[in-house]
Formats: structure tokens, sequence, C-alpha cells
């Protein structure tokens, strides 16, 4: 489990702050903001990362808001490939709350109990694992650390949420961890559906990621609405 006191937590949240004090946007814009432009270099759109980027890009080279950013993912990525803790969920609670003072801040579900009703499931390779509302992607990533590191690929993860951000977490979580995920921003009550990503993995470390549109999903969306309909 990720103790927030860990020097890697430290790490991010100060990498973090810095860019939140040297920009003077809030902590919780700049997490947000950090998790796309993280998405954004992952898909390889350069039109859209360089926008994203440009109120962190002003400073000397190395000292540049970007430059902590760049360092954080990178900080972020070897942590999670050497520790296998799910740490950007606890990181967005931490940061959001610290830019709601005291409003409406969201809470994910604590890595003790995934890990326990993972367990429980017994996943299995070639299984479909879905959350209806996976926030930060905390279920999936623990139902895929229940199998072995060279068959975690083998189950077909699918993960929704109608927050946004939720689902960028979501997203980034899947493919730091090389699951084989599609991660949709959509309403699992209402069965409206607007878009999303699909996180592409081969067990030998191969991986990818492809951003989804609502025609894209469309078939997949029937397969996650048929499943959580309740048996006769």
């Amino acid at each position: 489990m990720l103790q927030r006191d860990s020097m890697a937590f430290k790490r991010l949240t100060g990498l973090l702050g810095d860019v939140s004090a040297r920009t003077g946007h809030n902590l919780g814009k700049v997490v947000q903001d950090w998790v796309r432009t993280c998405l954004l270099a992952i898909l390889r759109d350069d039109e859209e990362y360089l926008k994203a980027i440009e109120p962190y890009t002003r400073g000397e080279a190395g000292q540049r808001p970007i430059d902590r950013m760049v360092e954080a993912f990178s900080l972020l990525v070897q942590h999670t490939e050497a520790y296998e803790e799910e740490v950007l969920g606890a990181l967005f609670m931490e940061l959001n709350s610290k830019w709601t003072r005291g409003g409406n801040g969201q809470f994910f579900t604590p890595p003790a109990v995934a890990t326990m009703m993972a367990r429980m499931n017994e996943p299995q390779p070639g299984q479909r694992i879905l959350d209806p509302a996976c926030g930060a992607g905390a279920m999936l990533v623990e139902s895929a650390k229940m199998l072995p590191r060279d068959r975690r690929h083998e189950p077909f993860f699918m993960g929704i949420d109608i927050d946004p951000n939720c689902v960028n977490l979501c997203a980034l979580n899947s493919w730091i961890f090389n699951l084989n995920a599609v991660v949709i921003h959509g309403n699992a009550l209402s069965g409206e559906c607007w878009g999303g990503y699909q996180a592409l993995a081969d067990g030998k470390g191969g991986r990818g990621l492809v951003r989804l549109d609502k025609e894209d999903l469309a078939g997949i969306w029937t397969v996650a609405m048929n499943t959580l309909k309740p048996a006769a």
C-alpha cells in the first residue's frame, strides 16, 4: 500500500506543488493538466500537447514548470514499475482536497479494499473485468496484479466513469500498468457514452494508447451495458 509519507509521494507532491507556486495555478488545475499532458505525450498528439503545456513553458530551460511536470511523470513511471503501487489515485485525492478547500473532494476505493475485492473475485486470463465507476482505476489495477506480470495483458479490462478527470487517471494507470483496457467516459446508470481511451499491451513490455470517440466505442459500450444488466 502506498504510504503518504513515502519518498516518492513526497517528491511527486513537491514537484507539482512547485509547478503551482511558479505558475500561480491551484494544485487541482496543475494535477489535472499534468495528467492530461502525460496522456497527450503518450498519444503523440503534438498539436494538442503544445497547446496544453504553453502556460508551463516560461522560464529557463531545465527550470521551467513543464520540466518539473516531465520529471514528475518519469518518477511516477519508475516508482510504479519498481513497487507496483497505484499512486495516481492517492496523489489526486491529496492535491484535489487542498484545491477544494473544504468543498466536495473525490474519494477513491482504498488500496487495501481494492486488493481484498480483487482476491475475492479471483480474476483469470481471458476474463472481462468491468468497473462501472472506476475512478483512478485501482480495482482494475489490483485485479491485474493477481496475475503474473507476463499474463496481465490477457484479461480485457473495462472502466467507466462520468468524470473526465477520472477517465484520464484510469487511462494513464492502464498504460503504466500494461493493461489491455478500454476506459470509457460515460454514465453507467443512464447509458450515455461520450468517448474514452484504449490501452494496448502485449505482455512483453510493448504498450500503446489510442483515443476513442463515441462511434469507436459503440460495440464495446453495448457489451459493457449488457454486462451490467442484472441476471434474470
